[in-house]
């Protein structure tokens, strides 16, 4: 016979009533450590790339006549992950 009882409780919490308790660094560290880039301030999306433009760029790079250098494998590099990102 055990000596050790297992409970499970369900519960149920509203998120308004946890969110203002938490301060911004907080939720910072939590969504970085499940994988997602934060930053401060309004995201403009004008000024983001689009799928097509990734493409674009990325074919520009793979028809250039000189071999690519470090750099340029990078930058290849960088938006190829932006390409599968999206």
């Amino acid at each position: 016979m055990s000596r050790y009882s297992t409970i499970s409780v369900t519960a149920e919490v509203d998120i308004d009533d946890v969110i203002h308790e938490l301060d911004d660094e907080d939720l910072v560290e939590e969504l970085e450590n499940r994988g997602y880039t934060s930053f401060k301030g309004n995201f403009n999306s004008e000024i983001a790339l689009t799928k097509e433009e990734i493409d674009l760029l990325i074919a520009h790079i793979d028809i250039r006549e000189l071999p690519l250098d470090w750099e340029w494998k990078r930058i290849r590099d960088k938006l190829m992950a932006l390409d599968y990102a999206l």
